[in-house]
């Protein structure tokens, strides 16, 4: 289609639009008829672009077949480049004051939205025209602004006119749709957009400079399209897609299910193993009883002396301590030994009281004790009783 005014029929695969992977708009061209969608206050038409570059007005596009949006309610605002999702969402939330879908390239200062409401109830993806119209500039762009953009679409004698303002800011503002337009019209008609906008177009009436004005062709719509997501059906929790957190869900119940697998799984093998040691510890108990029962019952003799305490030692020690009217107390602990305490009279005269010599070893003489009366002494002496090697021997030598 030749039009007075320059259209672009290629685009510069060099540039920084066309290394970015989701926005190259030098990709693969997209093949079929496209869908288009405009909307200006509050009018809405459908129409098909057919591969043979005619455009057809529809009553319906057909389900889950991509439609593009060119509607005043899809908007193109500019963030810095490194701002995060949070921010982005706050600044939708401001311009919309509604629930809103939108996109954004990766370190991109556009982000495109639109009201959810417009995509309730749709079975086709939504892309927006002002994001295929925002790739295209990125790789060449007027010169002077602001200046006119957009889409000049379909036959020379039936074309689908698209324009938008292009301000200093890089904002794409006004769009207007102009259907059914000739190729004698368009520059007429761009002339006279440009002047509702307040832009100043130089040059004859038919010659339209893209310093100021920069019309898209068909061509470059399908290599810009192949890359534009579509609007996402869901929305955002705190700036971050709904679709990302409902994973991020499933995947931390996920671990947690499988860390609460783990879990019971070392839980029971742990009670395995106790009830096994325990099944061993029973045993054990069971023949032990068993053994003393058997025991009791064919060495009675060898099982009293090893239950019993052997008071023999004892009564001879206390009859080494015992003097002329006094007396021992004796006290035998098969742990704690045995405690032997004299207890000497002093008399009329106490240097006439003879002491009981000492035991010695392996017994240990506490200091003397003077009773609260001052009639006696006691002499204190801790030994130890047999010990359990002594009566293993007893007990072996008595079987």
């Amino acid at each position: 289609m030749k039009l007075p005014i320059k259209l672009h029929q290629r685009l510069d695969s060099g540039t920084a639009i066309g290394r970015r992977r989701r926005w190259t708009a030098e990709a693969k061209p997209a093949a079929g008829p496209i869908y288009l969608r405009t909307e200006t206050g509050g009018v809405q038409r459908d129409y098909c672009l057919s591969e043979q570059d005619r455009v057809s007005l529809l009553e319906a596009v057909p389900a889950a077949a991509p439609i593009v949006s060119f509607s005043d309610q899809d908007r193109c605002l500019l963030v810095p480049p490194t701002a995060f999702r949070r921010t982005v969402a706050r600044t939708i939330a401001r311009s919309f004051g509604e629930t809103t879908r939108h996109i954004r390239a990766r370190r991109d200062t556009a982000v495109f939205a639109t009201p959810a409401s417009r995509l309730q109830g749709l079975e086709q993806p939504v892309m927006p025209g002002v994001a295929v119209l925002h790739a295209l500039l990125k790789t060449r762009r007027p010169t002077q602004l602001p200046a006119v953009v957009g889409f000049a679409v379909g036959d020379p004698q039936d074309t689908l006119l698209i324009q938008f303002v292009l301000d200093e800011a890089g904002q794409l503002d006004r769009l207007q749709v102009v259907p059914r337009i000739s190729q004698d019209s368009i520059a007429r008609t761009l002339r006279s957009f440009a002047s509702g906008a307040k832009i100043a177009i130089k040059g004859a009436d038919r010659e339209l400079s893209d310093a100021q004005v920069m019309i898209f062709t068909s061509e470059e719509l399908r290599g810009a399209l192949a890359r534009v997501p579509a609007y996402p059906r869901t929305g955002d929790v705190v700036g971050i897609p709904s679709t990302t957190v409902r994973w991020l869900a499933q995947a931390a119940a996920g671990a947690a299910c499988c860390a609460l697998i783990a879990w019971s799984g070392w839980q029971a093998w742990q009670v395995k193993r106790l009830s096994q040691q325990l099944a061993v510890s029973q045993a054990m108990v069971a023949h032990s009883l068993d053994a003393i029962r058997t025991l009791a019952r064919t060495r009675f003799d060898a099982f009293t002396a090893l239950a019993s305490i052997d008071s023999t030692p004892a009564l001879a020690r206390a009859a080494r301590l015992v003097v002329p009217g006094g007396h021992v107390d004796i006290q035998i602990d098969r742990e704690r030994g045995m405690t032997l305490t004299t207890h000497v009279p002093l008399g009329d005269d106490p240097r006439q009281v003879r002491l009981p010599a000492p035991l010695g070893a392996p017994c240990h003489e506490a200091p003397p004790a003077i009773t609260s009366t001052l009639s006696e002494i006691d002499l204190t002496y801790a030994c130890p009783t047999v010990s359990d090697a002594a009566l293993g021997a007893m007990f072996r030598a008595r079987r």
